[in-house]
């Protein structure tokens, strides 16, 4: 069922048998909070499936509001990285000029797209999507579960610096093979690593841009480390990923 923008599914037939998942529409503006409202789904009983069916597309007009930015591959790597850690079993991109097919030469536009649609094709926002799924794929995938609790000093509770964390394993167990928490912008935070399985930590920060991942070091696990994003780079996001050492995963995304 494919709601209003601002809605989900769940406000009216979240116990329809029929209803085998649940949709959100976070609809087409900057920084939606996605990873609250999937969150809300997830976390519903009893549990089934969500997904962010339509969040903000690449080169839409932020709100509606051709005067203002218009979103970019920045806006949908965070929708995509808040949703998919925050439970949501899959995402779907989307792209202002595609869906509406739009060629100056046979149809008028609607909302005010930039390029035509087969220009719109190689927009980078859409090539990153094939990085965040090989991303996923890198790791035990159908095993992922959201875990906030991984945040433990330097949460941003609302805004564009909300820091969205997940792994594997069982909820309230030290039994994950891999953590992920994903930056929106530069910044640090402490992280409890001791909800990994093993005694070793292995970790690495992985570019959401380009689906490179530079390895930080093995350390022991504890209950609080404190991690800043690289200061080396002009990106705005970046994820951290620490995997249990023993597991012998390879780098992300590889």
């Amino acid at each position: 069922y494919h709601p209003a923008g601002g809605f989900s599914s769940t406000q009216w037939f979240y116990d329809e048998e029929w209803l085998d998942f649940n949709m959100l529409q976070s609809g087409h503006a900057a920084f939606a909070d996605t990873w609250k409202r999937i969150g809300s789904d997830y976390t519903r009983t009893p549990a089934k499936p969500c997904i962010d069916g339509e969040p903000g597309y690449e080169d839409h007009p932020d709100a509606f509001n051709r005067n203002s930015v218009y979103l970019n591959d920045y806006h949908v790597r965070v929708a995509a990285y808040w949703a998919t850690l925050a439970g949501a079993h899959g995402h779907t991109y989307g792209c202002h000029a595609v869906w509406q097919f739009w060629d100056p030469a046979k149809r008028d536009p609607v909302n005010w797209p930039k390029l035509p649609w087969r220009e719109s094709l190689d927009l980078p926002g859409a090539y990153q999507m094939g990085i965040m799924r090989r991303l996923y794929e890198s790791r035990p995938f159908l095993g992922r579960i959201p875990d906030q609790s991984l945040v433990t000093a330097g949460q941003q509770l609302a805004g564009s610096g909300h820091i969205q964390a997940g792994r594997d394993g069982t909820r309230g167990k030290d039994d994950a093979s891999f953590l992920m928490v994903y930056f929106p912008r530069a910044g640090e935070a402490e992280i409890d690593t001791g909800r990994l399985a093993g005694e070793t930590v292995r970790g690495w920060w992985f570019d959401p841009r380009t689906g490179t991942a530079a390895e930080i070091g093995t350390f022991p696990k504890t209950r609080s480390a404190r991690f800043a994003t690289p200061k080396d780079h002009t990106g705005r996001d970046w994820l951290l990923v620490l995997d249990d050492a023993a597991a012998g995963y390879g780098p992300p995304g590889a």
